[in-house]
């Protein structure tokens, strides 16, 4: 009786685990290289993205939004996906070749931007989201690029082509509907 006792309560508890993960998003969509990417990291870059593209398409279009913009959607999902795992990348091929010093040269990049409070209070209302949160999923990872970008030069190595050779040999699953990873960038299936 006791084991039998002891069996239910480990799938209850088992059970509320999976429930409070898929309710705050904390679940995985992808692995990219041992590192894990959870739905609530995609949700926010995606919804930042969409707010992002609705506010620039409301400045080409005399500040009307776009009347088919939900058709663009999944793209986005798409490149938010891609652009997350080359993110990841970068961020690894960095922490391999500085490691410590990685962090001080990604805040030299970013720390002006952060100081012009105009240019702060700009980029918030364009992404919809904190300055703090900009400088973390926007600035940041386009400041590690540009550092890879300078260090490859320095081997004279080609970015775009680097980004794409790693992109075929990393060990990437997605584990979300309607996208797959198809060897060498995100794809619908």
């Amino acid at each position: 009786m006791n084991k039998y006792f002891i069996t239910l309560i480990s799938f209850l508890g088992f059970g509320m685990l999976m429930y409070y993960l898929t309710i705050s998003g904390n679940y995985p969509i992808a692995y990219i290289d041992g590192d894990l990417i959870s739905q609530k990291s995609y949700g926010e870059y995606l919804v930042s993205a969409v707010h992002y593209y609705s506010e620039a398409s409301k400045v080409e279009n005399n500040g009307e939004e776009i009347k088919d913009f939900a058709s663009y959607i999944p793209e986005i999902k798409r490149s938010i996906l891609d652009k997350i795992i080359s993110d990841s990348i970068i961020e690894s091929k960095l922490q391999d070749m500085l490691g410590d010093d990685l962090n001080s040269m990604v805040n030299k990049k970013v720390e002006p931007a952060a100081q012009n409070d105009k240019f702060s209070q700009y980029v918030s209302s364009l992404y919809g989201i904190s300055f703090e949160r900009v400088k973390a999923i926007v600035l940041e990872p386009q400041a590690r690029q540009e550092i890879l970008e300078g260090r490859l030069s320095l081997q004279n190595l080609n970015f775009n082509d680097w980004i794409s050779d790693s992109k075929k040999i990393a060990n990437i699953h997605l584990f979300i509907n309607g996208l797959k990873w198809d060897g060498s960038a995100v794809a619908f299936r």
